[in-house]
């Protein structure tokens, strides 16, 4: 056997467990080794040292899995005043001594914001949310969750109260919060009461109140749309004061334009161009001034109800 040859891996025993050790064997047994028991040795050797891996990456896995359960029954609370600091306004005149001097050194504070008590940080999108633009003034350092509706970015529209806002209105900032969700880190929950309890991160009544609601919006929605695929929109075109409204026939036959109303859950009500497969009229389905029931195609008033 080659000098090369002469090391080889022996398993020790050490504090219960076992490691593969390359350790020389210079002995005379060694060198008149049989090239089937060197390769016997070899195998055993690679077999241990395959099942360490595996112990290995399997003790591995189940940490992991231990730290995710932990990290999501943990809630991350955010005091008010820990997001009020979370700002970027260095070019602003009414910027701090900090934020001077950290503007001029070239560093970059991070900025969070919080939607329906959800914190995020939004550093990433330093361009919209730092300096002094209206999404930096009113969103950076707070929960601003009615201007998101609103679009009303002064002082007394950049607050948290969503009182008094409609179940769209409400969907519309959950829109946000998804975006941030799906755009930017989570960095826990404001922890003032409003949303999530301040000692327990739990959600509050008035989120649960949120919840419902836009559950119940989510089943109108659901059911609208639903509807509107059995009773399409009639195309239109305008020409001023009239506009031609007509339904395309499908495989079940011919259909006819109605003045579809309907009211949502905040009792308002709205209109639009429905196409029906049946010539039956209602309060909630109209046929058009002027407009004979067969027709596929007729001239309303433009306002007329059409969508």
């Amino acid at each position: 056997m080659r000098r090369s040859a002469s090391h080889c891996l022996r398993t020790q025993r050490s504090v219960g467990r076992h490691r593969a050790v390359a350790t020389p064997r210079h002995t005379a047994t060694a060198r008149a080794m049989s090239p089937t028991r060197a390769r016997e040795g070899a195998t055993t050797a690679r077999r241990v040292a395959l099942a360490l891996v595996v112990a290995l990456v399997a003790r591995a896995l189940a940490r992991g899995r231990g730290a995710d359960a932990t990290t999501e029954a943990r809630v991350v609370l955010v005091a008010p005043d820990a997001l009020a600091r979370r700002v970027d306004r260095a070019r602003r005149e009414d910027a701090t001594a900090w934020t001077r001097v950290a503007d001029a050194l070239g560093l970059t504070p991070r900025v969070w914001l919080a939607v329906l008590g959800e914190c995020f940080d939004v550093s990433a999108g330093r361009r919209f949310y730092a300096g002094d633009g209206d999404y930096a003034s009113c969103f950076a350092g707070r929960d601003a969750s009615r201007a998101f509706a609103t679009g009303d970015f002064s002082e007394r529209g950049c607050v948290s109260d969503v009182s008094g806002l409609t179940d769209g209105d409400l969907a519309a900032i959950r829109g946000w919060r998804d975006f941030m969700r799906d755009r930017y880190r989570s960095a826990g929950v404001l922890a003032n009461g409003e949303f999530y309890d301040a000692e327990t991160g739990a959600a509050t009544a008035l989120t649960r109140e949120i919840r419902a609601r836009l559950a119940r919006y989510d089943a109108r929605e659901a059911a609208r749309e639903q509807r509107a695929r059995m009773f399409p929109d009639c195309d239109s075109t305008s020409d001023g004061d009239f506009v031609d409204v007509r339904c395309r026939e499908d495989d079940s036959g011919p259909r006819y334009p109605r003045n579809e109303t309907t009211t949502d859950a905040d009792g308002r009500a709205s209109s639009r161009c429905a196409c029906y497969g049946d010539l039956g009229v209602s309060d909630a389905r109209r046929a058009y001034p002027g407009c004979d029931l067969t027709a596929t195609r007729c001239r309303a008033p433009l306002g007329a109800g059409v969508g």
